[in-house]
């Protein structure tokens, strides 16, 4: 029996096994720096915090308090996570 042939061909990488790499340390460097650097410094400046601000989240507020908006926010967050799990560990949603 004849192996069917693939809809679309399967390409090889052309970037080269680095750049993931090297894209993931430079991000990762961009962000975490400044960011314990607020957290040890003044923990108002951190990217959680502002985040918090813009959403008006208050500290110790209970989840049925939360706006529309923040409601969003996180059911786009927990699917971009849910996601990118099935994705990188089980090779699903390609």
């Amino acid at each position: 029996m004849k192996t069917p042939t693939p809809l679309v061909p399967t390409l090889a990488p052309t970037w080269g096994p680095l750049y993931w790499t090297i894209f993931l340390v430079v991000a990762s460097a961009f962000f975490f720096a400044p960011e314990f650097y607020a957290l040890f410094t003044n923990w108002n400046n951190t990217f959680s915090d502002f985040v918090w601000i813009e959403l008006k989240v208050q500290r110790n507020q209970n989840p049925w308090n939360w706006s529309g908006t923040t409601f969003l926010i996180f059911g786009v967050w927990m699917l971009t996570w849910i996601w990118l799990t099935f994705h990188f560990f089980f090779r699903r949603f390609t």
